[in-house]
C-alpha cells in the first residue's frame, strides 16, 4: 500500500527547496501580473544584496514578462551592467545594450555604456560608429566638444578616414552662438537683428541666403540660427534634391518653426527648385495626381519653416528663387588678426599650448579662411606631439614646410601653376585648359580651386586671351619679370 501511494505521487508536486512560493493571487489579478510583481521584487533584493547572477536571471524574466516599455528597458540596461561590470562577459553585455538602444535609439546611457566598452575592448571601429551616433545626441557644449574630437581621433587613426576626421574636427570647433562667432562683423550685427526681431513677434525669421567662398561659416552660422532660435534643424544638400518628390518629402516632414539647412542650393534639379518657389512665399506644395488630361494638383499645406541655404556661386541661382530669400549674407574672406582669435579659441578646445607668434604665423599662411586656418593647427599640433617640442614659432615654420605650405599660404599645386604659367609659357597668356593638361590636373580643379586665390593674391590675373604671371608672381618665385609679356598684352 505504501510502495503505491508513493508511486502514485505527481513529481510536479514536489517542490524545491529554492524554488519562489506561488504568490497569492488576489482576486481579479491576472497570474501575469502576479509573477512580475514578484519578479520585480527579487530583482531589487538580490541586486541590493549584490547577488549579481540572480540578479541577472531576473532581469531577464523580467524583461521578458513586463509590459511596460520603460521597465524593460530598464532591466536591460541594469542587465548590460551586470555583465559589463559585475559579471565581465562582453559579448552579453553588448547584446543587452543594442537591445537598449534598439527599443529607444535617443537612450544615451546605453549609447555611453556602449562606448566605454568598445574603448576597453580595443574595438575601434565599433566605438567610432556608437560614438557617432551618441555625439549626434549630445547638446551643444563642452561635452559635445570633447567627443567630437575623439570621433576625429578615432577616424584619423584607427579608421584611416580623413574626411570623417576633418568633418569631425570642424564640428568639435565650431562656434554654437553669433557671441563666439569670430569675424564677419556686419552680417552678425544683420542676423543677430533678423533673430531678435522674430522672436519678438513670436514667428519664424526670414529665410536666409549665405554666400560665400568655401570654409568661411556658411554651415556653422546656420547651425547658430538653428541654436539662437531654440529650434529644430533639418540639413541636407543640393546635390541629393535631384526631384521634386525628393524636396517634397523633405518639405512635409518638418514641424513648426524647424530650421531646413540646404549646403550647395545652386545644384537642386529645376523642378524642385520650382516647387520651392511655392513652399517659401505660402508654405504649402502642389502635388500633381495621376497623368494626361485626368491629372490634377492636390495642394499640401506645409509647417511655417525657415530656410537657410548656402552656395559659393549665387550667380547660378535663378532670380525667382534669389529674390524669395528674405536676408542675403555675402561673407568675406578673414583677416590676419581675425584668424588668429579663430586659432586661439581652437587651441584653448584642444588644450593646445602655443604662443601668440606661432598662431600669427598660422594665420598669415591660412588664406583667409578658418576652416584652412584649424586644418594646420592640428597639423602644427602633430608635428609637435612627435617631435616631442612646443609649439612655437620654429615648430609651425617646420611643420608647415613639411606640408609643402610657404609664407604666403600657397600649396604645391599653387605653385605647379604658378610655375607653370611663368617659366614653361613666358608668364603668359595661357589657356585654361592648356594649364590644366600642363600640371596634370582638372580644368574645374584649376578654376575653382587654385584660381581664386592666385588672383586675389595677385599673383595671376585673367585676360581675354588667356591667364598672365603678374610681376609678384615672377618675384615670388625668386625670377626677374620679363616685361615683354606685358608689352605683348
Amino acid at each position: 500500500m505504501v510502495r503505491r501511494i508513493a508511486v502514485g505521487v505527481r513529481s510536479d508536486r514536489i517542490k524545491p527547496a529554492w524554488t519562489l512560493p506561488t504568490p497569492t493571487v488576489a482576486p481579479g489579478l491576472d497570474p501575469l501580473d502576479a509573477r512580475v510583481e514578484a519578479l520585480r521584487t527579487l530583482a531589487r533584493l538580490t541586486w541590493e544584496d549584490g547577488d549579481w547572477t540572480s540578479a541577472a536571471d531576473a532581469s531577464i524574466r523580467l524583461a521578458k514578462l513586463s509590459h511596460d516599455p520603460a521597465e524593460r528597458g530598464e532591466m536591460l540596461f541594469r542587465l548590460g551592467e551586470i555583465f559589463d561590470l559585475r559579471l565581465p562577459d562582453a559579448k552579453r553585455a553588448e547584446a543587452a545594450y543594442r537591445r537598449v538602444i534598439q527599443a529607444a535609439p535617443d537612450d544615451t546611457r546605453a549609447l555611453e555604456r556602449l562606448v566605454a566598452l568598445y574603448n576597453r575592448g580595443g574595438d575601434a571601429a565599433r566605438e567610432f560608429e556608437v560614438l557617432q551616433a551618441l555625439t549626434a545626441r549630445t547638446m551643444p557644449g563642452p561635452e559635445r566638444i570633447a567627443r567630437l574630437l575623439r570621433v576625429a581621433e578615432l577616424a584619423e587613426s584607427a579608421m584611416s578616414d580623413p574626411s570623417r576626421a576633418e568633418l569631425a574636427f570642424e564640428g568639435a570647433l565650431r562656434p554654437h552662438s553669433l557671441r563666439e562667432f569670430v569675424g564677419q562683423h556686419k552680417v552678425r550685427r544683420q542676423l543677430q537683428l533678423l533673430l531678435e526681431a522674430a522672436a519678438l513677434q513670436s514667428r519664424t525669421p526670414d529665410h536666409i541666403l549665405l554666400a560665400g567662398p568655401p570654409g568661411l561659416g556658411k554651415t556653422t552660422l546656420a547651425l547658430i540660427v538653428a541654436h539662437e532660435g531654440a529650434r529644430p534643424l533639418r540639413m541636407t544638400s543640393g546635390p541629393a534634391i535631384q526631384h521634386a518628390g525628393d524636396l517634397a518629402a523633405v518639405l512635409s516632414s518638418l514641424v513648426p518653426g524647424e530650421v531646413l539647412f540646404i549646403d550647395e542650393i545652386h545644384r537642386m534639379a529645376r523642378s524642385a527648385e520650382e516647387m520651392l518657389y511655392l513652399a517659401m512665399e505660402d508654405f504649402r506644395v502642389d502635388i500633381m495626381v495621376g497623368k494626361g488630361a485626368g491629372a490634377t494638383s492636390i495642394p499640401l499645406e506645409l509647417a511655417p519653416f525657415t530656410l537657410v541655404g548656402a552656395t559659393t556661386r549665387s550667380g547660378l541661382l535663378p532670380n525667382p528663387l534669389r529674390d524669395r530669400f528674405g536676408f542675403t549674407a555675402h561673407l568675406e574672406f578673414y583677416e590676419p588678426d581675425e584668424l588668429q582669435q579663430v586659432l586661439v579659441r581652437a587651441a584653448r578646445l584642444l588644450t593646445l599650448e602655443i604662443d601668440d607668434a606661432a598662431l600669427g604665423e598660422i594665420a598669415r599662411r591660412s588664406r583667409g579662411t578658418p576652416r584652412i586656418a584649424n586644418r594646420l593647427l592640428r597639423r602644427v599640433r602633430d608635428y609637435a606631439l612627435v617631435h616631442g617640442g612646443v609649439a612655437d614659432r620654429d615648430a609651425v615654420r617646420a611643420a608647415l614646410e613639411l606640408y609643402d605650405v610657404d609664407e604666403h599660404g600657397l600649396d604645391r599645386l599653387d605653385r605647379a601653376v604658378l610655375s607653370a604659367v611663368v617659366e614653361r609659357f613666358d608668364g603668359g597668356p595661357v589657356g585654361l585648359s592648356t594649364l590644366a593638361v600642363s600640371v596634370g590636373e582638372e580644368a574645374e580643379t584649376i578654376e575653382s580651386v587654385v584660381e581664386p586665390f592666385l588672383v586675389r593674391t595677385g599673383l595671376l590675373s585673367r585676360t581675354p586671351r588667356g591667364r598672365v604671371a603678374t610681376a609678384r608672381a615672377w618675384q615670388h618665385l625668386g625670377l626677374e619679370p620679363r616685361p615683354t609679356v606685358a608689352d605683348d598684352l
